[in-house]
């Protein structure tokens, strides 16, 4: 299938435009169900307003008994109880909880090493599952826990050989990428990582875990996105693909368990999610170095936005995470080694706040 690539072209009778409207060296980490949006900036965690203003410091964790951690992420579930993850980076993760946000305790230490952005999800009843992400060399086990009563309860979900594991005839993996729940089923979808015998997907109803593929990079992803009748995903490793070696998007298609790649991606694409932008669904996808990309169908994919790299970081590897208001209809991606697209000022590390218009 051909697919139709347009590179820093805004059409609009295809696909919505975007626009950049600021930029803040705060990190979004979640929004709150009053649509609050939280922040971080290394051991605090701050309120800011949509537009990236009105910063406000509500607890810094630095300052209370975690010296030298950072919030590395954060999840809201449907109690407006938060979960918070600190790190110190010596693979290992504190799990805070909080119904104040300003009063905190610990809820669980039991991880082994760390975890990706999309590496926990929560249902509408508050059941949370979440994926360790160890990347240290002796990595025996690699679990998925359950979190119950309100953030309080953590138990293992299942356990997969990591890869030192000893079992030869169980599956190992290196660690797992994503845990995102699908709206139109409530299956919960995990990807595991990396080398070509470890990539997986699996699907979770929460009893039975029932593997989708392995064993080659297409199975490598790094989050999922959903409609009805599919499941969406970039992927973090190359795939020899129409006699290129590239990364790709694939769709599976939930009633026959069967996938089809869609769309050359060339370099990983990290993210792909669905925002609810009026008129009708559109997907977002953001790959490194520096690229983010709209579909309204899934298929057909419009390269919409590069931002220019850092020529001073040549070796710098710019990667972009974003967090998708559903509600407000904008992009907060993470962004690393690029330069500004106003004044062409070197932008390090930080949030850059993208419009969908």
């Amino acid at each position: 299938m051909a697919v139709k690539r347009i590179l820093r072209l805004q059409n609009a009778d295809a696909i919505p435009r975007l626009s950049v409207s600021g930029y803040t060296t705060d990190i979004i980490l979640c929004r709150g169900n009053d649509g609050t949006l939280y922040c971080t900036k290394s051991g605090d965690l701050k309120t800011m307003d949509r537009d990236g203003g009105n910063v406000t410091v509500l607890y810094n964790f630095s300052a209370n008994g975690y010296p030298g951690y950072n919030v590395l992420d954060a999840i809201m579930l449907p109690s407006n109880t938060m979960i918070v993850a600190l790190t110190n980076y010596d693979q290992s993760i504190t799990f805070m909880r909080s119904t104040d946000y300003t009063t905190w305790a610990e809820v669980h230490t039991d991880w082994n090493g760390h975890k990706l952005y999309h590496g926990w999800d929560v249902a509408p009843d508050g059941t949370l599952y979440a994926g360790e992400y160890p990347t240290h060399a002796n990595i025996l086990t690699v679990r998925l826990w359950k979190v119950t009563n309100d953030g309080q309860t953590w138990a293992v979900a299942h356990t997969w050989n990591g890869r030192q594991g000893t079992y030869e005839d169980e599956k190992t993996i290196f660690h797992i990428h994503t845990v995102c729940r699908d709206p139109y089923t409530g299956l919960w979808w995990i990807g595991c990582g990396d080398n070509n015998a470890e990539p997986a997907i699996y699907k979770y109803d929460g009893t039975t875990l029932t593997l989708i593929g392995e064993g080659t990079q297409l199975w490598r992803s790094c989050s999922f996105a959903f409609s009805p009748d599919y499941v969406y995903w970039g992927t973090d490793g190359a795939v020899v693909y129409e006699g290129e070696t590239t990364c790709v998007m694939v769709r599976l298609d939930k009633a026959t368990e069967t996938e089809e790649i869609v769309f050359a991606a060339g370099s990983t694409m990290f993210n792909c999610e669905l925002v609810n932008a009026a008129p009708s669904p559109l997907f977002v996808a953001c790959g490194t170095p520096n690229l983010i990309l709209l579909s309204r169908d899934g298929q057909t994919w419009y390269e919409v936005y590069e931002f220019p790299l850092n020529p001073a970081l040549p070796d710098a590897y710019s990667w972009f995470y974003d967090y998708v208001d559903n509600q407000d209809g904008r992009i907060y991606g993470y962004i690393t080694g690029i330069l500004r697209h106003d004044t062409q000022a070197a932008f390090t590390h930080g949030t850059v706040i993208l419009n969908v218009v």
